[in-house]
């Protein structure tokens, strides 16, 4: 009998291969199972007192216990809950998806209502086999609203939880903290990603992916270890065949695996090559930013070309003029225009080969006539990007329906001036940068400009960063800031400092310099222009090294082109100062191939000054030992020598 099961299992298993569905006409019953392409992760689908529930099994064990699934519409004054009344249920429809590398199976679902009067509930589910991901298809009748979810996730299985811990922060910049599955509060709406440690050592995260047609979605604690949806909106318009976003779960067995899994980009739409025919104007790079240091004042044109000056001698791509400009280039201009002081500067930068990017508030580009008026005028003067800010302020919520719109008009238009976008006072990444590649960053984190005018960062969270934002896509996080004051206030050093600007990706980096800081640097330590000068902001292969823990210290080893850098930062809460000693032993240096490296390493002098040493030759597998601070950190960079 066990041989027989084995033999059907690997029949279906190899016409699912073909692209071929191992079901034919809808087969309804009580119980489905949904299986991985390895056959390691089963999703089980069942009703229970009429309800439609889920658990997942992974190597034979519980990984997420039963939990609700439904969604709610809203139609002639009645609330409907799909999911919540259910007959039977059935799989039309079983394929392959994905990549060679990212192979997926998808199950088209269809959950048939006890009452006839009630339209059935279509669901698509795809496991791959470092997780799982699922939507809703609503047949709805003409226009009516979605009201919401059902969804669960039953996540008594975890020991630790991290996430977001300040839900009221409309821009999704909560302080980021670890806590025990017991400590969390049922009153809270809890912001995605979630990222949990399970008891038996595995690790998931929980977000949303391809989010256009819907608000956003929260968490909140129900009882015991049950999570269930919430939403900022209470309801928002949908149409027939109406496709929410998609609710996934990383499952993996290291930290390497959570952090390069890159669900999100697996799940969204692709761009639409009408809109992104020519994406030449669309270029990864390194930017000099004025808001940090002065604030407003540094938009002042003479300022101004200060810093594209320096962003030239960096190496850098882009300057970015921030909020202040449209208040004072009208005094400035002969004529009053405010564009004529911006043509003159992007002029200035052209001649340097630098890239303006321009500040705007979003209430200033709602009117869609109005905002195709000034991307134009964009276009025409040369600029690069647009900084688009406070859609929190002005939609209410980062994550309101009108806000995931508004997301969306301002991408498609500044594609069609060719203009790429920064969005700040924005919601978390959920793939619209793979549907719209022209979104470089956006903002949806806790970084260096919330510390401008409120309270410091601390070092637990910008570790925490590193598994659950940035998970996620592009945060605009400002890096690398030697101010004594906040690093004082912080806890954290300027090693630590430099190692963030590694670890949290951007696809345009903005660094908060000053002209004279970079001049100070050049004089006194020359090693960190080159560090500077050199930095990726994109990266071909990540490997998380042994020893590193979530909230805790973290290694991260990150590789462009042959080039491999380390970056450490120590994360870990309530502890005292001290020097710590890292050795890298040649098993945690495994990546390195060569004959022999360049290597440079830059670590804690003291809380506000970086030391650097040289290695002209590092051969893998010699002795290899660095210190760091108490919350500091360290960067070794490993250039082969030719």
């Amino acid at each position: 009998m066990r041989q027989m099961k084995t033999l059907l299992r690997a029949t279906a298993l190899c016409l699912s291969a073909l692209g071929l569905s191992t079901y034919g006409s809808p087969a309804f019953a009580n119980t489905l199972e949904l299986h991985s392409v390895d056959g390691d992760t089963t999703l089980e689908l069942f009703t229970k007192n009429t309800q439609l529930q889920y658990r997942v099994n992974a190597n034979g064990q519980q990984l997420l216990p039963a939990a609700r699934l439904g969604y709610t519409v809203e139609a002639n004054d009645a609330l409907i809950n799909q999911g919540d009344s259910v007959d039977k249920i059935s799989i039309e429809r079983q394929s392959d998806c994905g990549s060679v590398e990212l192979l997926c199976r998808q199950y088209d679902i269809r959950v048939k209502a006890r009452k006839p009067s009630l339209n059935d509930l279509k669901m698509q589910f795809r496991l791959y086999n470092d997780g799982f991901a699922f939507r809703y298809i609503s047949q709805l009748e003409g226009q009516q609203s979605i009201a919401g979810e059902l969804t669960e996730f039953n996540l008594n299985s975890a020991s630790q939880l991290w996430f977001q811990s300040d839900d009221a922060i409309a821009s999704h910049e909560g302080q980021y903290a670890q806590y025990p599955l017991s400590q969390v509060s049922s009153d809270q709406a809890i912001r995605l990603p979630v990222g949990a440690k399970l008891k038996n050592g595995l690790y998931l995260s929980i977000s949303e992916a391809n989010l256009l047609h819907d608000s956003g979605l929260r968490l909140q604690k129900i009882k015991a270890g049950r999570f269930q949806s919430n939403f900022y909106d209470a309801s928002w318009p949908a149409f027939a065949q109406h496709h929410s976003a998609w609710r996934y779960v990383v499952i993996s067995k290291s930290l390497t695996g959570l952090l390069t899994a890159n669900m999100v980009e697996r799940l969204a739409d692709k761009p639409d090559s009408s809109i992104f025919a020519d994406r030449d104007f669309i270029k990864v790079g390194k930017s000099v930013w004025h808001w940090l240091p002065e604030g407003p004042f540094g938009v002042l044109p003479k300022r101004q070309k200060e810093y594209i000056d320096i962003a030239a001698e960096l190496g850098f791509q882009y300057s970015l003029i921030d909020a202040g400009w449209q208040e004072r280039y009208p005094d400035l201009a002969s004529n009053k225009d405010p564009y004529s002081v911006i043509a003159d500067l992007s002029h200035y930068a052209e001649g340097k080969r630098i890239g303006l990017w321009i500040w705007y508030p979003v209430e200033e580009l709602g009117d869609p006539i109005n905002r195709r008026i000034i991307f134009s005028k964009l276009q025409k003067l040369g600029i690069a990007g647009i900084k688009v800010d406070f859609f929190d302020k002005q939609y209410g919520d980062a994550e309101s329906y009108a806000a995931i719109l508004s997301y969306q008009s301002v991408l498609k238009d500044a594609a069609e001036f060719q203009l790429m976008v920064n969005f700040h006072g924005a919601s978390k990444p959920t793939g619209m940068a793979y549907t719209f590649p022209n979104e470089m960053t956006r903002e949806g984190v806790r970084g260096q400009e919330f510390e401008y005018i409120r309270e410091a960062l601390n070092p637990q969270h910008n570790s925490l960063l590193v598994f659950s934002r940035y998970l996620l896509g592009s945060g605009d996080f400002t890096p690398i800031r030697f101010n004594a004051t906040k690093l004082g206030a912080s806890g954290n050093t300027a090693s630590h400092q430099l190692a963030l600007a590694g670890l949290l990706e951007s696809r345009v980096q903005n660094f908060s310099f000053s002209p004279e800081d970079i001049y100070r640097l050049q004089s006194s330590q020359p090693s960190l222009i080159d560090y500077l000068r050199e930095l990726p902001v994109v990266w071909d292969e990540v490997k998380v090294l042994a020893g590193s823990e979530v909230a805790g210290m973290l290694k991260v080893a990150k590789r462009r082109g042959s080039d491999w850098y380390v970056f450490v930062i120590d994360g870990r809460a309530n502890i005292e100062q001290s020097v710590n000693a890292i050795d890298f032993t040649p098993e945690s240096l495994d990546f390195l191939t060569a004959n022999g490296y360049q290597l440079d390493v830059w670590s804690d002098k003291n809380s506000v000054d970086v030391a650097h040493t040289e290695y002209p030759k590092f051969i893998p597998g010699q002795k290899l030992e660095a210190t760091f601070f108490s919350h500091g950190g360290l960067v070794l960079r490993f250039k082969p020598i030719r």
